[in-house]
């Protein structure tokens, strides 16, 4: 999930996890995957996550293994973690899940993506 608008005028950045969900669906178009991937851009993030808010609102946690949500990622400013196993509620992400997605953020970037350690 990532979100396509911004507060701000000229705040460009704002559309690059948009801009990474288009790349994943070049990237994944065509490929047998074991599991449903759905791919969501939404709207209201710069005033409160509306977008977001609906989209969870209409999913079944009975066919939802994990929501993956994209920020910035264009920023010149580079703030670690990039990888958080949290969000608003009280379950953390599962152990697997966060190492899959820490070993694909240094794979794809060849840095380490920071996460929360003992």
């Amino acid at each position: 999930m990532g979100r396509r608008d911004a507060a701000r005028p000229g705040s460009l950045a704002e559309l690059s996890g948009t801009a990474a969900l288009d790349e994943l669906v070049r990237l994944f178009g065509g490929r047998s995957t074991r599991r449903t991937l759905t791919l969501v851009s939404t709207s209201g993030g710069s005033g409160g996550s509306a977008g977001a808010e609906a989209f969870a609102r209409d999913l079944r946690p009975s066919t939802t293994d994990a929501v993956l949500v994209l920020g910035d990622v264009a920023s010149e400013r580079l703030r670690k973690p990039w990888v958080l196993p949290w969000s608003a509620g009280a379950e953390l992400a599962p152990v697997r899940l966060q190492r899959t997605v820490e070993s694909a953020v240094k794979t794809e970037t060849g840095q380490d993506a920071g996460g929360i350690r003992a």
